[in-house]
């Protein structure tokens, strides 16, 4: 017989809290203690407040001892605690400040321990809130907020107006904003000009308020014109270094620059003007837009005393040119206006930066107007470089004509110069001119031989050929070949045999078995002939 022992899953059958019972005071620290029955396996029990799980972390920071946090200043060394009720244990612990984690920065003071955070010679820029946040394997819980405000003593504040303009016996407010804590409890101004030391200003002319004081000053005469310095001083201490204010005599501020304009994409014959500001005199300064189309008597829009030159146009047409003005003004006057001339697009809106130009400066219309006229000359060039290369072709195929005309002509004149005969003699003569002459100065008589079988060819020798040279008599001699020697001329150097020129370009050429001699073989053989030619022939 088997037996088997079976498990069976039950779940929790009670789960109670136990502890004290009625009211719990305020600041009292209770016990509470969770139990459940009848559970197979053991329950897993979970803390819930208002339905929100509860961790099993308890985290707080703390000051460390002996600190006041109303009482850290610059330059104070200070520490922070972060204290934990947790079961199982904390594994880790990490720092936040203004959400930010803090890292260990020896440089700069910044050292973490277990459970502390150590902050040495501290600056004002420590100020904010400090937490902790503690984690272990059941979750983790972040610490209550702690503010820090470092105390320090007034400094000047950024971002503030250092240059005013003031004309004799005019009014100007200067105000002096500073940055402390806690706020600075009186001010104090002097004046530095160039004739004399520091010189205090009444309080009666100085209002302030909370981090800033406000300075009515009137220059009356030309020393009233330099320096002027403002101090602030709270439970810290004194402000280390003044602010310091320029008074100078006010004039016309300085023109605008660097000034663009563009269209919105998004609407229709709209522009964005975008202009830099200048110097404003030493006084409050604004700013006005003049839109003229085409010439500077049409005025389209306007747009004055803006408080900066950024302007934007609407409801302008397309494909016209516009001419924007932008002129910064003060109490003292206005300047010289600034000129942009801006063509709007036909079709789409496109962005299209306009040029800055100056009351002189080269419009759209005129630089439209200069590359038309640089398309137009470049165009005439081509236009007379073609007709030139036509024209210088024309005549270089007349020359070309003419030069083979009397190539033939020549042809034809020594054609006539053939004659007849019965003997196969090759006669070289010297022409005077053009036809058959019969003065002859040299015959010389040859045999071809060809394909074993005697014909009596002519040959004829290269018309490319020089003229003789004079011999040592002073004479022009010839050489006469008969049967492939040289004839007895105690002048002449003998001369070796061997190929000669082709006397009839285009046909094959034989060997005519004269040593010396070169000839030509004709299928048929040619009839005996008399040459003749301008030029004397001769064999070389």
């Amino acid at each position: 017989m088997k037996r088997m022992i079976l498990f069976v899953l039950v779940p929790p059958a009670s789960v109670d809290i136990v502890g004290r019972e009625g009211p719990l005071a305020a600041g009292q620290q209770y016990t509470l203690t969770c139990q459940s029955t009848g559970s197979r396996p053991a329950a897993s029990l979970v803390w819930s407040l208002d339905g929100v799980k509860l961790n099993s972390s308890v985290v707080s920071a703390v000051l460390g001892r002996n600190l006041n946090i109303d009482d850290i200043k610059e330059r104070d060394d200070i520490y922070f605690v972060c204290q934990d009720f947790a079961n199982p244990k904390v594994d880790s612990i990490v720092w936040f400040h203004n959400g930010s984690e803090v890292k260990t920065n020896r440089s700069e003071g910044i050292i973490l321990s277990t459970r502390s955070l150590v902050l040495q010679r501290v600056l004002k820029t420590a100020s904010g809130q400090y937490t902790c946040g503690a984690s272990n394997v059941q979750g983790s819980a972040t610490s209550n907020a702690i503010t820090l405000n470092v105390h320090y003593a007034p400094v000047c504040a950024h971002g503030q107006q250092w240059v005013y303009g003031s004309g004799r016996r005019d009014l100007v407010n200067i105000t002096c904003d500073v940055e402390a804590s806690p706020l600075p409890h009186s001010f104090s101004w002097s004046l530095n000009s160039s004739s004399t030391d520091l010189l205090d200003v009444p309080r009666s002319k100085v209002f302030n308020r909370e981090l800033s004081s406000v300075l009515a000053y009137t220059p009356h005469t030309p020393l009233d014109y330099g320096s002027l310095l403002c101090w602030a001083e709270n439970s810290v201490g004194r402000q280390k270094d003044p602010c310091v204010f320029q008074v100078v005599p006010a004039a016309v501020p300085e023109p605008v620059h660097n000034c663009s304009a563009w269209h919105n994409n998004s609407a229709a014959g709209q522009v964005v003007i975008l202009c830099w500001p200048g110097w404003n005199g030493g006084l409050e300064q604004t700013f006005s837009l003049h839109v003229n189309e085409g010439d500077e008597h049409s005025l389209v829009a306007s747009k004055k005393n803006q408080e900066s030159p950024r302007f934007t146009v609407t409801g302008l047409k397309p494909g016209k040119e516009y001419t924007l003005h932008v002129i910064a003004s003060n109490s003292q006057g206005e300047t010289k206006p600034v000129t942009l001339r801006h063509l709007t697009p036909i079709d789409i809106a496109e962005k299209r930066l306009s040029k800055t130009l100056t009351e002189t400066g080269v419009g759209v219309s005129t630089a439209i107007g200069v590359l038309v006229g640089v398309g137009s000359v470049l165009l005439l060039c081509c236009v007379m470089s073609v007709v030139l290369f036509k024209a210088r072709a024309a005549t270089n195929m007349r020359k070309l004509q003419a030069t083979q005309m009397e190539v033939s002509e020549r042809n034809d004149d020594d054609d006539a110069c053939f004659k007849s005969d019965s003997e196969p003699d090759v006669i070289l003569t010297t022409a005077q001119s053009k036809g058959c002459k019969e003065d002859h100065q040299l015959t010389l008589t040859s045999e071809l031989v060809t394909d074993n079988t005697q014909q009596s060819q002519p040959v004829v020798p290269d018309q490319r050929s020089a003229q003789p040279q004079a011999g040592a008599g002073g004479r022009s001699d010839l050489a006469m070949f008969a049967s492939g020697t040289q004839a007895d001329n105690p002048d002449q150097t003998s001369m070796p045999g061997h190929n000669r020129p082709n006397l009839y370009p285009g046909q094959p050429s034989h060997g005519t078995g004269v040593p010396g001699l070169s000839g030509r073989q004709f299928s048929p053989p040619l009839n005996p002939e008399l040459l003749c030619s301008e030029a004397p022939y001769y064999d070389m």
